[in-house]
């Protein structure tokens, strides 16, 4: 029932300029805002269900100290960037936060063309924009309320 406000904007814009606003590349961007919709429910779902407790890649509270030699924080970093650049490597809860970061940016720069004349555009750039969004929440509704709940 949560997936119906989404779906519902991305049904009610079938109707203005379809043919365009459903091209190929900007269905890959809309796929793209889905998958990072996607990833952002599954961190969330992490934080409320803690689905795969007890897991030291899986279980955020376990695998906080993942970044660390031997677990351990005093012995510093498990290796170099570990607790900053690279720290995606560490655990899933990190991993799927650069999921849903580089798939986001990745729309955007997929649909930067649209960008060229946005004078004269700029309605067409808000409904591809609402469009997205909901693409995005679908995405993180289906994670969190049915895959992971």
């Amino acid at each position: 029932m949560k997936l119906l406000p989404p779906l519902l904007l991305i049904l009610c814009s079938l109707n203005l300029k379809a043919q365009k606003l459903f091209s190929t590349r900007n269905l890959v961007g809309y796929g793209l805002m889905m998958v990072s919709g996607a990833a952002n429910g599954f961190t969330d779902a992490q934080v409320a269900y803690q689905p795969f407790k007890g897991n030291q890649w899986w279980d955020m509270y376990l695998s906080d100290n993942n970044k660390y030699k031997n677990h351990d924080i005093k012995q510093g970093p498990a290796f170099f960037g570990s607790t900053t650049i690279f720290v995606a490597g560490t655990d899933a809860f990190h991993c799927f936060g650069l999921v849903r970061d580089v798939t986001a940016t990745a729309a955007v720069v997929i649909s930067y063309e649209d960008f060229k004349d946005m004078k004269h555009k700029w309605k067409y750039l808000l409904l591809k924009g609402l469009i997205s969004y909901g693409f995005n929440r679908a995405g993180h509704t289906l994670m969190y309320d049915v895959v992971l709940k």
